[in-house]
């Protein structure tokens, strides 16, 4: 969602999910390259860093517990199915043109538009949430019919979602340029 910041904390466990109290937090920088995976990776990392420190501070009482705020920032989410990695084709080209498309949205899925991103943004950051699992994909046209893409790596330029690597089903990962000729030479066929 384009935060800058997180933090890793260590809560006292309740009969209710995340309602405990906070014991300790470390707040640290959210690199806007990371995937998913990155932004795990690193936040486990300081935990672990912090945890022996953590627990030896609170069982000699120096770490008073606090509640978690009422309105909480981090809201629980659902489990993240394969299908919330889809984009339509239509609406992965407009993100390569740098256009924000016409449809708003459902509440239901993880690919919506907010006041501070376009839509190229939306799916650039959504390419580097869903990695490594499930992997945003597409399905794109081709004389052979639709096949199921990828999209493992994207940057932005401007306004224009630029597609760096991607992988068609039954195929080795591949560079959107090489991919793109393929199915321009199959359509030519």
């Amino acid at each position: 969602s384009g935060e800058t910041t997180s933090p890793v904390s260590l809560i006292k466990l309740t009969p209710k999910l995340d309602a405990g109290p906070i014991i300790a937090q470390e707040f640290f920088k959210v690199d806007v390259n990371w995937t998913s995976a990155n932004y795990y990776r690193y936040s486990f990392n300081l935990a672990q860093q912090h945890l022996p420190s953590w627990i030896l501070a609170y069982h000699q009482q120096q770490l008073p517990e606090r509640p978690q705020p009422e309105k909480t920032p981090t809201p629980l989410a659902r489990k993240i199915k394969k299908s919330d990695a889809f984009i339509e084709w239509r609406l992965l080209e407009k993100a390569i043109k740098g256009e924000n498309p016409e449809v708003i949205f459902p509440e239901s899925t993880l690919l919506m538009l907010d006041s501070t991103a376009n839509w190229s943004q939306v799916v650039e950051r959504a390419c580097r949430s869903f990695q490594p699992w499930p992997a945003l994909w597409t399905k794109i046209p081709t004389t052979k019919g639709k096949k199921r893409m990828q999209i493992l790596r994207c940057h932005l330029e401007k306004s224009n979602l630029v597609l760096d690597q991607v992988k068609i089903a039954g195929q080795q990962e591949a560079t959107w340029t090489q991919v793109k000729n393929v199915v321009k030479n199959e359509r030519e066929k």
